[in-house]
């Protein structure tokens, strides 16, 4: 009978551990959102470990010499439904802003967030 309990409570710990563990980022994702004039741009995030790189089509470096540049990424947080990291885009080129984004797990190939001034941005994983 103990036997039998034991064997019940490792079961539903080990459940309960399986369950819980952050889903894994790693890897490349698609980036796609929209600029402050509503063109469509996008480019790729590479996740590996605690870090990876941005690096986004850039269509206005005559203007501002931070977009278009590739930058590392630190990640922040990683749970099974959501992913924080910061873009460390000081690091490309000094005096350029670094910015944090937080992404919702939409579902296995795709996480929902936002930039700083609200415009939605998406990720999803490559094959």
């Amino acid at each position: 009978m103990d036997t039998l309990r034991l064997l019940a409570g490792s079961t539903a710990f080990l459940s309960f551990v399986a369950w819980g563990q952050p889903a894994s980022y790693e890897g490349t994702w698609t980036a796609k959102f929209e600029t402050k004039r509503g063109t469509g741009r996008g480019g790729v995030v590479v996740i590996q470990g605690s870090g990876g790189t941005w690096d986004m089509e850039g269509g206005g470096r005559q203007t501002d010499p931070c977009t278009g540049r590739q930058a590392p990424i630190l990640v922040q947080s990683a749970t099974a439904d959501e992913l924080v990291f910061e873009v460390k885009r000081s690091t490309a080129l000094a005096g350029c802003p670094d910015s944090t984004l937080t992404m919702k797990r939409v579902d296995e190939k795709t996480l929902q967030g936002a930039m700083r001034d609200g415009r939605s941005f998406t990720l999803t994983r490559k094959e």
